[in-house]
């Protein structure tokens, strides 16, 4: 959880809203194919990695409203779509961060433009 300050997607501005990954599905895949080549009398191994997950994100106006237990607002994209869930190609498994932590860095970074200098 972390607070920022930001605008929802209605043009609400919010002072120091509290944000939450509150679901996350991380799936990663390696795929091995092994062709014996008649010709050359060689075989060939291949391995191909992929990645991704995809999560939402819950938001309270404020740490007030989380601590009194009021309902929270669920973060849509501020585009056309409005999707409910975040898309990420290749999250950097290796990274040692949690599922949740990769997707807390993606919404910092790519959603809400939070710089951690």
């Amino acid at each position: 959880m972390f607070k920022h300050t930001f605008t929802d997607p209605q043009g609400t501005f919010h002072e120091e809203a509290l944000f939450c990954v509150s679901s996350v599905s991380c799936s990663s895949n390696t795929n091995k194919n092994y062709r014996f080549d008649n010709k050359t009398k060689i075989g060939n191994e291949t391995e191909n990695y992929n990645s991704h997950m995809s999560y939402t994100v819950n938001y309270w106006a404020s740490q007030e409203s989380y601590d009194k237990g009021l309902p929270c607002y669920e973060l849509i994209s501020n585009d056309e779509t409005s999707e409910v869930s975040f898309f990420v190609d290749s999250p950097d498994f290796s990274s040692g961060l949690t599922c949740e932590g990769i997707a807390e860095v993606n919404l910092k970074e790519l959603i809400l433009n939070i710089s951690e200098d």
